[in-house]
């Protein structure tokens, strides 16, 4: 009998991910970036891309990956994700909640704010072919019979994204209680 499907905010259960981030990182280093830097530095520059994204968050900013989505905050300063529709349209993903009007400045990837909070030394082009061997590992577990994969972005919480299924973020609830504090002090409030 086939398990039933558990979901936590819209998205698939932990429990029931296919690939969870330390093996999807593992898989995406060994496969991508093992001649050109070690799984550390990997892993160093990709936490470092989640603490810039929750920098911009808190300046009330959000962030753009190309191919990915955007981290946004909607008309209530609420964080919300936004999948980008290349992605959405080549994998048949649907977001795991209706797009909303989003309330900030969107940029792209914060490179300055990445190699400040890197534990290695990173520059833009090192941060780009991280991001880039992340964007290409997630076509390839989605072209090969992985049915879910969930990516952990630092601070922020964790993005799930189901074969021909949903695709979003799973906000943390620690982000969210500090960006609510934060906008809050700048006299708005998050619902």
């Amino acid at each position: 009998m086939a398990q039933a499907r558990k979901l936590e905010d819209g998205l698939l259960h932990i429990e029931q991910i296919a690939v969870p981030s330390v093996i999807f990182f593992e898989q995406c280093h060994n496969r991508y970036l093992s001649e050109q830097m070690s799984f550390i530095e990997v892993m160093s520059i990709w936490n470092a891309v989640g603490h810039a994204i929750f920098d911009q968050y808190l300046r009330g900013k959000g962030t753009t990956i190309d191919y990915f989505g955007t981290f946004s905050l909607d008309i209530s300063n609420t964080p919300i994700f936004l999948p980008d529709q290349a992605i959405m349209k080549r994998f048949r993903l649907r977001p795991h909640k209706s797009p909303v009007k989003g309330n900030c400045l969107n940029q792209g990837v914060p490179y300055m704010a990445v190699a400040k909070h890197s534990r290695v030394p990173t520059n833009r082009s090192l941060t780009s072919r991280v991001l880039g061997a992340v964007l290409e590992h997630i076509a390839y577990c989605l072209s090969h019979e992985i049915t879910s994969i969930v990516i952990t972005i630092s601070g922020v919480g964790e993005a799930v994204i189901e074969r021909n299924g949903h695709f979003g973020v799973r906000f943390g609830k620690d982000f969210v209680a500090q960006l609510r504090e934060s906008r809050g002090s700048k006299g708005k409030t998050l619902s």
